[in-house]
């Protein structure tokens, strides 16, 4: 079974890293250096 998400994707300044959001999964959330 396949499974597609949409994602998106933005640059945080405040951060200076790109942040994910995945609308279909609330809640879940990562960060790393890649």
């Amino acid at each position: 079974m396949l499974v597609k998400y949409k994602l998106i994707i933005y640059w945080s300044e405040s951060d200076q890293a790109f942040i994910v959001e995945v609308p279909e999964l609330s809640g879940c959330m990562a960060d790393g250096q890649t």
